[in-house]
């Protein structure tokens, strides 16, 4: 953790180092319209919304039944701590704060993992299909034909094991050669029936194609708000620029290198926005406005969520 504290300190700095100064991202960020950014903060709370309604579907395929509004509370919570814990730590307090509810943690830990490799798949999808725009639309030219290749050998082996984490022959295989001593172990029990639960949903075929494509709607949502926070800039920008510069940020962002991937994210916005012929200061102030935007829509839900629970820090146990 504190490496990555340092990492975020250091990648923020050079940023501030490259940008020569923050002259020109205030001004940029002080011409915003505000009635635009009102927009910007609704299709942040769209954004939530759906994130909150694809994974209570989930829940309800598995004949768990938690109310929306709850569930948004839940999720929009868990995602202002992510702000300042380590990679995973919203998705850590999301199922503990639901199964505090009295909901099964198996099932609840079972629809996030699912949740997370779909919404890996996709993203990869949308990476791959940005760089497509890069190469043939701005035409980068071919010095990056090896990340290219490096993002179609990571579909090609997150396929692979999002289908074998659905085999049941390959588990059989690993229950026969465990040893006893370990199968009677409480953690490999708990381990065992959570897998049996995740393996649940390979049965449902018609939940798991609405939840990718829910997934994929969710992906040009987070495209169209960064369209929105550029509109509210005065920049003039290219939809297709946004549309392959933002899956491939995104991509990138979730490497556990900084906190929330802050500086990351900056750094790689910069690097892809000036393909397109766009300033350091408009791609940073882009991706800040965005941080800010995300924040403001997830705020009301999460005072919500500190009202109802009587305590403004994130649950413990979780």
């Amino acid at each position: 953790m504190y490496i990555r504290i340092v990492l975020t300190v250091v990648l923020v700095c050079g940023i501030l180092w490259y940008l020569d100064g923050v002259d020109e991202l205030i001004r940029i960020i002080q011409s915003a319209d505000i009635l635009i950014l009102g927009l910007a903060v609704l299709v942040v709370t769209i954004d939530r919304a759906l994130m909150t309604y694809k994974w209570l579907n989930l829940l309800k395929s598995r004949s768990i039944e938690v109310p929306f509004l709850k569930g948004m509370r839940i999720y929009c919570a868990s995602m202002i701590w992510a702000q300042f814990l380590p990679t995973g730590g919203a998705d850590a307090i999301r199922a503990y704060s639901t199964y505090k509810h009295g909901f099964s943690g198996n099932e609840i830990v079972a629809s996030i993992i699912v949740e997370r490799m779909v919404g890996f798949l996709v993203a990869l999808i949308f990476g791959l299909l940005g760089f497509i725009i890069l190469k043939n639309y701005i035409n980068i030219g071919n010095g990056y034909d090896s990340w290219w290749w490096l993002g179609w050998l990571s579909f090609l082996f997150a396929i692979i094991v999002f289908a074998v984490s659905f085999s049941d022959n390959l588990f059989h295989l690993l229950d026969r050669i465990t040893p006893e001593k370990l199968m009677n172990n409480k953690i490999f029990r708990k381990l065992k029936e959570l897998h049996e639960t995740y393996l649940s949903y390979k049965a449902s075929l018609k939940v798991m194609s609405y939840f990718f494509t829910l997934t994929a709607i969710e992906n040009l949502v987070a495209i169209f708000l960064g369209l929105v926070i550029a509109w509210s800039l005065g920049i003039k920008m290219d939809p297709l620029i946004m549309f392959s510069v933002v899956p491939l940020t995104v991509l990138v962002s979730r490497l556990p290198i900084s906190i929330d991937g802050i500086g990351v994210t900056e750094g790689v916005f910069i690097f892809l926005m000036s393909f397109g012929g766009y300033t350091a200061a408009e791609a940073v102030s882009i991706s800040l406005l965005a941080r800010v935007m995300q924040i403001i829509g997830s705020l009301p839900w999460w005072l919500a969520f500190v009202f109802e629970n009587k305590k403004i820090t994130p649950p413990q146990s979780a």
